[in-house]
């Protein structure tokens, strides 16, 4: 905000902390600024992560400046640079003449009125009449997010509102051009700026009625980028706030306060008896859980500090669990694999904020006890070796693309040398971001299913949060390695951040800077490898011990999967591959105006199973979540489902299921789908209650694979070329945890039917948002004529543009090619 002439003008920026955080407002409205940084070494200070997005906005903001301008030929750019009162008036003036003369785009426009003032990134003419003419203006703003958001929605539609006062008339559209090279967004302003009035209505109105006292800090989604955090941050601890409780989301906070839990001393006094307190909208395990936390964390608080003067976190080993049918669950501790010669550990270093799409810009793997195997071809390929350290660096798409296929190579070819070998890393970024690559660049997409398939992926994050509760804030690398590192870490770079800060500046260095910026880090990642690789080691002491504790053998292990070779799909995708390839070759050696339809042609190979793909791997990323805890903490899924008997009945069809409080994003009247069998249940208000309806002509049976109505909220239609992962799951855990319910066969002819199988047993967890897979039969049957037939058809279609699907031993084989108008059933499972 401003003061001009005596009146404050407010700024978009007030409206959307009016919006985010009470007290932000009020700090904005008191004029109280930020604690300022302390001052850096004599030649200036290292730049932050704020500055660097700060920096690339800017950047953004001109690049989407120049493509106006080759566009329409001219953009006048208002002066800007004196944010003064008077500066601002000048500048409005300014603005107004240039719309009045009917300037193609103004950029940097200052929009005035009685109470707001915004600088408009550009104000693009159009001819429609108003108060200047016979033309107006719309807004456009250069946002350096890839996805359009709400917020940008609301600043854009108050500068609309902005302008529509200074022409007299509202711009039809508005438009917003997102970073990631993502194409031009236009909206018509009437679907927002009734919203936004509003929205602005209320905030004058707040402001009217202020009486200068600073609401309390409460935890938002935006606290980590906000320049007050350190001041709400030390509010906090200095009244011992539950929000210090490693886990604990807003929301939940929020519940604690209500129920008369405002400290972590309180929380942690409920630990003992927390299965006899009820606090509405937090599960009875979650909220033991939370406990527990709070009290290890204060037990941490009360031990005396190291050497360093820091305290070393106090850990418990947590207790092995049982499902339903009383059987082991090889989860947390108990989930580790025998280690191997062949295991590796796996970090990546990316930086989002390089355009269009982001960089993957350095690959690192730390050799187990077997440092040769695969090492070979990994060199020869351009890759780097330091000792038992691998690293691939890439500084363009290309050469990423060829570190994805090096990396993966290398994997692959230890893990076919090792079978029992598994590849170790910490948070789901790296698989994330290994199939985000694979999709991207169209290789190594088979290899890299098979590796997910067969578990060889193992996030050490999962087995800490499922084995043991450490009192900290943060369950971070970072935090975790003062509990085993003897040495230390070593390296200049201390921070995933810093990383990207100091990539930016390899970017903009002289070579021999770029060289020495490189190297720290190299070393950055090796050290988060090294860790990794520790983490692993100290887990397994952690893993002896509570199975000695609880009497446990110590062989104990999960089973090894190893998925069988499916020719027809690799056949299939080597073929794709190939065209890939083709039209790859014939973009490089074709004249420029026919390169990028070649290159168009080369990414639409394959570009449906590409697509569906990313469906199902939300899907079956949500099968894997076995604790409950996790569902329940989870907003898409809800755990802890137990079938009721004692309710009443609405009738014959109906099977009504109770779960715990928790939080979820599910509505009344949303179909909900078993994460292995299809319903249709829909929510009541608390007590909540699920009520799959099945057909009261089917009676409860075993799960057979029938097939039934399959829905979601969020993806109206179900794809029809799945790809090829593995149903059952591959860890037998999981599917144990799943109680051995079975999954959803697609439409049926009789509604809901899977409702009977769903009512013949407890379900664990229910899931909204997403389809679930096809299963395939259990029991191999003797191959029929049809289903001969049928297998006949899929290839037919596939060489018409459709997908294969393979023969299924029963009576009604499905066909998955979305070109066919063949009257089979629906798709096999991936």
């Amino acid at each position: 905000m401003i003061t001009i002439d005596g009146t404050v003008r407010h700024s978009s920026q007030d409206l959307l902390a009016f919006v985010r955080c009470e007290r932000l407002t009020g700090l904005r409205r008191g004029g109280i600024r930020p604690a300022a940084a302390p001052d850096g070494a004599a030649g200036g200070h290292e730049p932050s992560l704020d500055d660097v997005v700060v920096e690339s906005g800017h950047r953004h903001e001109e690049a989407i400046r120049q493509c106006y301008a080759a566009e329409v030929g001219e953009v006048v750019s208002v002066d800007v640079t004196d944010r003064s009162p008077a500066g601002v008036l000048a500048a409005a003036q300014q603005t107004q003449q240039l719309l009045a003369a009917g300037v193609p785009v103004v950029h940097q426009g200052v929009l005035l009125d009685d109470h707001w003032m915004r600088y408009a990134d550009l104000l693009v003419r159009v001819e429609q009449p108003s108060w200047l003419g016979a033309h107006r203006y719309e807004v456009s703003d250069a946002k350096l997010s890839r996805e359009l958001k709400a917020a940008a929605l609301v600043q854009t539609s108050l500068y609309s509102v902005l302008a529509a006062r200074l022409q007299g008339a509202l711009p039809h559209r508005l438009h917003l051009d997102l970073g990631g090279g993502q194409p031009r967004v236009t909206r018509p302003t009437a679907r927002s700026v009734a919203y936004t009035r509003r929205l602005m209505g209320r905030y004058l109105a707040d402001v009217a009625s202020d009486t200068g006292r600073l609401a309390d800090p409460a935890p938002v989604p935006w606290c980590s980028s906000c320049e007050f955090l350190p001041q709400c941050d030390a509010w906090w601890r200095e009244r011992d706030d539950v929000v210090a409780v490693a886990g604990l989301r807003s929301t939940q906070r929020t519940r604690l306060r209500q129920a008369g839990i405002t400290t972590m001393a309180e929380l942690a006094s409920l630990a003992p008896g927390a299965g006899q307190l009820r606090v509405p909208g937090i599960g009875t395990r979650t909220l033991a859980g939370l406990a527990a936390q709070a009290a290890l964390q204060v037990t941490t608080r009360q031990q005396p500090p190291e050497a360093d003067g820091q305290l070393l976190p106090a850990v418990e080993r947590l207790p092995p669990s049982y499902d339903q049918g009383g059987q082991l669950q090889q989860l947390g501790l108990l989930g580790l694999s025998t280690p191997s010669p062949g295991d590796v550990f796996y970090d990546i270093e990316g930086n989002p904020l390089l355009e269009p799409d982001g960089l993957e810009y350095l690959h690192g793997i730390w050799l187990g006890q077997d440092p040769h195997t695969g090492t070979s071809g990994f060199e020869q390929g351009g890759g780097h070796r330091n000792q038992s350290f691998l690293w691939a660096w890439a500084d363009n798409h290309t050469e990423e693309r060829r570190a994805l296929e090096l990396v993966v190579d290398l994997l692959v070819e230890r893990m076919a040398a090792y079978p029992d070998a598994c590849i170790y890393h910490y948070a789901p970024y790296e698989t994330a971001a290994l199939f985000r690559l694979a999709q991207r660049h169209a290789t190594r997409e088979a290899q890299l299913d098979h590796l997910l398939r067969d578990g060889r992926f193992v996030d050490l994050y999962a087995t800490v949060r499922q084995g043991l509760r450490v009192g900290a804030e943060s369950y971070s690398l970072k935090t975790l390695e003062r509990l085993y590192l003897t040495d230390g870490r070593h390296g200049e770079v201390a921070q995933a951040d810093d990383s990207i800060v100091q990539h930016h500046l390899y970017r903009e260095a002289t070579p021999e800077l770029a060289a020495r910026i490189r190297t720290r880090i190299v070393e950055y990642n090796q050290e988060d490898c090294r860790c990794t690789a520790q983490l692993r080691d100290w887990l397994e002491d952690h893993r002896a011990a509570l199975l000695a504790e609880h009497g446990l053998p110590a062989d104990l292990r999960p089973m090894v999967w190893t998925s069988p070779t499916d020719p027809d799909h690799d056949d299939t995708h080597g073929e794709e591959q190939w065209r890939v390839e083709a039209c790859r070759t014939r973009a490089g050696h074709a004249h420029p105006a026919e390169r990028e339809a070649w290159q168009t042609l080369a990414g639409l190979a394959g570009w449906h199973r590409r697509e569906h793909k990313a469906t199902w791997a939300h899907w079956y990323r949500s099968i894997e979540v076995a604790d409950v805890t996790e569902a329940e903490a989870s907003s898409h899924l809800l755990g802890g489902l137990r079938r009721d008997t004692t309710g009443p009945t609405a009738g014959a069809g109906t099977v009504r299921y109770r779960v715990a409080d928790q939080d979820h994003r599910i509505e009344p009247g949303d179909r909900l789908l078993d994460l292995s069998a299809a319903t249709s249940p829909g929510a009541d208000p608390p007590p909540a209650q699920i009520r799959p309806r099945r057909s009261a002509r089917s009676p409860p049976s075993p799960p057979t694979p029938r097939r039934a109505s399959c829905s979601s909220t969020s993806r109206k239609r179900r794809p029809t070329c799945p790809p090829r992962w593995p149903w059952p799951p591959p860890n037998p855990t999981a599917t144990r945890t799943r109680a051995s319910s079975r999954p959803c066969t697609g439409p049926s002819t009789k509604p809901f039917r899977a409702g009977s199988d769903v009512a013949a047993q407890p379900s664990t967890c229910c899931s909204v948002g997403f389809p679930p897979p096809s299963p395939t039969s259990a029991t191999p049957t003797p191959e029929s004529a049809r289903s001969r037939s049928h297998a006949r058809h899929s290839r037919a279609c596939s060489r018409s543009g459709g997908h294969p699907a393979p023969a299924r031993p029963s009576s009604q084989p499905a066909c998955s090619s979305r070109s066919c108008t063949t009257a089979y059933g629906s798709a096999s499972p991936p």
